[in-house]
């Protein structure tokens, strides 16, 4: 986290005064920098790539469960809470049109109760 905020603001101020005033070592700092993804965070966006694709599908209508039954059916194996967060995170929620079932009045009919 800290080392995320130093990467962000590395523009306006130096390094080694950051690393300083956090508290953490400046190779420790780069080390960050030129570590490659791991292999659960390429999984991840190769999963969201995958959700991105059935929400758009599903024209914005599906919420996690649905989706996570779509990832099933394709045979990417991983939990329905997963899926879930990973939704949250986006911004891609279950979009659903409302529909009233109740008949429309006129003015005129409640006017005549008071």
């Amino acid at each position: 986290m800290k080392f995320q905020f130093m990467k962000e603001q590395s523009e306006e101020f130096s390094i080694e005064k950051m690393a300083k005033v956090l508290k953490v070592s400046v190779n420790g700092y780069y080390f960050y920098i030129k570590r490659k993804p791991s292999f659960r965070a390429k999984e991840t966006i190769e999963l969201m790539d995958c959700i991105r694709t059935i929400y758009r599908e599903g024209r914005c209508m599906y919420g996690s469960p649905r989706v996570y039954g779509k990832l099933r059916k394709l045979g990417i194996h991983c939990s329905r809470r997963r899926v879930a967060k990973l939704m949250k995170k986006e911004g891609l929620y279950q979009s659903s049109k409302i529909t009233s079932h109740l008949s429309c009045v006129k003015a005129s009919q409640f006017a005549d109760r008071k």
